[in-house]
């Protein structure tokens, strides 16, 4: 978990695909943001989106430079913009009728798949990320490989869809089980 490399060495790295150097960067940001956000999947998500940016900004930085400094507060920055972004609010959409219902992992599971299985794949991706993610327009186009302008104009209707599909779901699987246990 050291990562006492230099840019140079990380874009060297990069180039060779150079387990060791990535790895033991990777393991760094994981620990930093796993420390700040207490999740380690959460963590591990984090870690991704900061070692993008090492690599992407490697050209640009004095290959001199150590990475783990630049690495600890781009991390850190990351994660409390994590904990600093409000929460979605479900008022006003289709799933306001479940904002306070509590749904069993399994029930949500079943919906999640049943909700994949009928939407087109990109609708249903750039929804999740923005609901179940929380990611914002930026960081679901740079994740998918997506035009940011585009990706700002279809996130509405990408959300509205994945929401009206899983609460559909989410209903019949709820009353399905009242009916059962009732």
């Amino acid at each position: 978990m050291a990562c006492d490399w230099t840019f140079a060495e990380l874009r060297d790295a990069v180039a060779a695909n150079d387990r060791e150097v990535l790895d033991s960067c990777s393991a760094l940001a994981e620990d930093i943001a796993h420390r700040v956000l207490g999740s380690y999947e959460a963590a591990q998500e984090l870690a991704q989106e900061a070692m993008i940016r090492a690599i992407e900004n490697a050209p640009r930085m004095d290959p001199g430079r150590l990475v783990r400094p630049w690495l600890i507060v781009v991390t850190r920055n990351l994660a409390f913009d994590v904990l600093q972004r409000p929460p979605i609010s479900l008022a006003g959409t289709p799933m306001a009728p479940f904002e306070d219902m509590v749904v069993d992992y399994e029930d949500l599971r079943v919906a999640l798949d049943k909700t994949r299985l009928e939407l087109n794949p990109m609708t249903c991706e750039i929804g999740y990320r923005r609901i179940a993610l929380g990611e914002t327009a930026p960081e679901i186009a740079r994740a998918m490989g997506l035009p940011p302008n585009a990706t700002k104009r279809v996130i509405p209707m990408a959300v509205l869809k994945f929401l009206t599909v899983l609460a559909r779901h989410l209903r019949g699987l709820t009353n399905g089980r009242e009916e059962r246990h009732g």
